[in-house]
Parts: C-alpha cells; sequence; structure tokens
C-alpha cells in the first residue's frame, strides 16, 4: 500500500496535480493565495502542512470554474459559494498584519483586470541592459524552457528507478510538492521533469538531507516564478500568439539571468565561508 492510498487527505502538490487536468495554468502560489482569501480552508497536520479533502477540491474547482468562465472577482465568487452551500465553515483569515509573500502578491495581480495589471515600462524593461547571449545557437542550447517532447508517462515505479531512488523516497518528493504527478490516458504518472527533480533530489539524499529540506528550494522557485509571473502578465492577457511569443522570450531571459546571478551569489558565499 502506498502514502497516498493509506491516508485519506491530499497534499497540495497532489491537489496541484488534479487542478492542472483542467486549469492547467493553476499554480500553488494561486492555491495559497485562494487560501488566504477564505476561500478553501484546509486542514494542517501538526507539523503545520496542509490537508486538503474533496470538499477543499471542489471549492478550488468552484473558483477557478467562475474566474476562467465569467471573469468574476473573488467577493462574487464568495457570495455565490455560499449560495450553493459550498463555502468554507470556518474560512482562513487572509493575511493581516504579516507581509505579504512574493507569490501572494503575484496570485493577487492576476486577480486585477487587465487595464490595472499593467506592469509599468520601467519595470517591464528591468532586465534590458544586462547582456544576454543572443545568438541562435546559444539560446537553443541555454533556453531553460525545453520543449516538452510529450513522452509517455511512467508509473512510480519507473519513474523511481529512472531517477535512481526507491518508490517511497519519490512519494515523500510528491508529499511536500517537490514532484507532481500528471495525468494521462486516464491515469496519473510522471513525466520527464518529474524525473529529472527526483534524480536531482536524489544527489541531496546522499548527503543525508530528506524531502522536507528541501522545500527551502522549491520556495525559491515560487517567488522567482512570481516576480516571471509579474514581468510577463501583460504579454499572455493580450491573448495573441505573438504575445505568448514574447512571454516565453521574456521568461527564458529572466530565467537564464538568474541562474547566472544565484551562481555568482552563491559562489561568493562559498569563498567567504569555506575559501
Amino acid at each position: 500500500m502506498t502514502a497516498r492510498s493509506s491516508r485519506t487527505y491530499l497534499s497540495i502538490g497532489e491537489v496541484l496535480s488534479l487542478l492542472r487536468n483542467d486549469f492547467p495554468d493553476v499554480t500553488i502560489s494561486k492555491i495559497r493565495f485562494l487560501e488566504g482569501q477564505g476561500l478553501v480552508s484546509p486542514e494542517r497536520t501538526s507539523s503545520g502542512y496542509r490537508k486538503f479533502h474533496e470538499p477543499d477540491v471542489e471549492r478550488l474547482r468552484f473558483v477557478l470554474r467562475h474566474q476562467r468562465e465569467h471573469f468574476l472577482p473573488l467577493k462574487v465568487i464568495r457570495e455565490r459559494m455560499e449560495e450553493a452551500g459550498l463555502a468554507p465553515e470556518t474560512p482562513t483569515k487572509p493575511p493581516g498584519t504579516r507581509r505579504k509573500s512574493v507569490s501572494e502578491l503575484v496570485a493577487a495581480l492576476q486577480e486585477s483586470p487587465p487595464s490595472t495589471a499593467s506592469v509599468p515600462e520601467p519595470a517591464a524593461a528591468m532586465v534590458e541592459p544586462i547582456a544576454v547571449p543572443s545568438t541562435s545557437a546559444a539560446a537553443a542550447h541555454d533556453d531553460p524552457i525545453v520543449p516538452r517532447q510529450q513522452p509517455p508517462t511512467l508509473t512510480a515505479e519507473e519513474a523511481a528507478a529512472a531517477a535512481g531512488i526507491d518508490v517511497a523516497a519519490l512519494e515523500a518528493l510528491v508529499e511536500h510538492g517537490l514532484v507532481s504527478t500528471v495525468r494521462s490516458g486516464g491515469l496519473d504518472g510522471f513525466d520527464d521533469d518529474g524525473v529529472a527533480i527526483a534524480k536531482a533530489a536524489s544527489g541531496f539524499f546522499a548527503l543525508g538531507l530528506e524531502p522536507r529540506h528541501l522545500k527551502v528550494l522549491r520556495h525559491g522557485v515560487d517567488r522567482e516564478m512570481g516576480m516571471i509571473e509579474t514581468l510577463v502578465l501583460p504579454l499572455l492577457q493580450q491573448r495573441t500568439p505573438e504575445g505568448r511569443v514574447r512571454a516565453r522570450e521574456e521568461a527564458a531571459k529572466f530565467a537564464r539571468l538568474g541562474q547566472s546571478l544565484r551562481a555568482a551569489m552563491l559562489r561568493r558565499e562559498l569563498r567567504r565561508t569555506v575559501g
């Protein structure tokens, strides 16, 4: 019996995998934002991890569907949830005294109408002064957004074998939101991204770390994605092929710059610490 089948709740990563079948653009940041707005109220484990049950998933589907099909603000959606008897009994209070995270701010920005969600020119152009390799060969080699080849999804056993870990370790990565399952042919499985993440995680396991220790790295990715979403959101809202191409180019440029900046800063700190 797997860890998933022995419990009655879902982790936030598993909920994300379920929702992405119908809402491909949903993110963990979005789910957290909706929780902060009181539209879903998952239980918590003693360690603070979210426990989503079927009613929680249905509430999220209700909200995402009404946003996509009717473009309604959250206040109106909340009223409709109450009318339908779907609103959480004890909604989570919106963040008050603490500062909102970048992920929450990005998710909030996504709630704004296109006319008010634009990025000022200086912010949109903030990466322009930095030189980035522009030759087609270099761009193709360094492109951080490699087009998906749509390979057949793997079972947990196949993905674990490909990553060099056991199934229990793979399930732990899913539990902590580091790896997500994908649906193909009516079945949940793992794609090449999931295998790549699991394979990289295996190196940390060899150092004695556990999946829960790697969440700090995932949080860093979430924050960086929040910045990227802010940068490309106006382009995506144009809903044109040209806008999507430009959004992809800007996102790839940001990702390359982020990789270079992180590597340089980490190198500096390592030299300070271990010489």
